[in-house]
């Protein structure tokens, strides 16, 4: 079965720190107006798949979502060239932690993508109105830059929810857990004013 894909209308081969202010805005404005669709798209998959998941935007919806994904996460090896520029980037007492895999783009982050964006949607309706997409284009050398983030949360934090996605991968890749994006809904719970 093919997957959908989000093709952003904004160079994609441009890291986001590199956006302008111009393109922030055109990125944050297509992106809010794929939402609904991009959550569309991963329930028809999930149901051709088997899955008899509900989209009802419950925090108990991401359990038997992050169930399914886990069974979808697929590593692949660096290429050579991959892995020595890593090694390069970082001192070499890190050599050793170093990993000689990645989670796979084109197996996995594409479910990936979308399961934020659900997962960002299940917090902003479960906040009683406190939490909104945002974007910022200010500091520039911040995490989440130009992205699209949730906003409203204690001491002026963002959530970006596709780092999160992808830190939730990395950690079932070496572990699997299916309430793992469960609990990181708990977690941004406590922070919300």
């Amino acid at each position: 079965m093919d997957y959908e894909l989000m093709v952003s209308p904004v160079d994609s081969k441009l890291p986001f720190k590199e956006f302008s202010k111009k393109q922030a805005k055109e990125y944050f404005q297509w992106h809010m107006g794929q939402i609904g669709h991009r959550i569309d798209v991963l329930a028809q998959y999930l149901k051709r798949d088997g899955c008899r998941m509900i989209f009802d935007d419950s925090p108990e919806s991401l359990i038997p979502l992050w169930e399914w994904y886990e069974d979808h996460i697929v590593e692949e090896r660096k290429t050579e060239e991959e892995y020595q520029r890593e090694i390069q980037s970082y001192p070499k007492w890190m050599e050793e932690y170093i990993s000689d895999t990645k989670i796979s783009v084109l197996k996995t982050l594409k479910f990936g993508a979308d399961i934020a964006i659900y997962f960002a949607e299940v917090v902003r309706k479960n906040s009683g109105g406190k939490i909104s997409w945002g974007y910022y284009t200010r500091p520039k050398n911040a995490d989440s830059v130009n992205r699209p983030v949730l906003l409203g949360f204690k001491a002026g934090m963002d959530m970006d929810p596709q780092r999160i996605m992808y830190n939730c991968t990395l950690e079932s890749a070496e572990e699997r857990e299916g309430t793992r994006l469960f609990q990181a809904y708990r977690v941004w719970q406590q922070y919300i004013v």
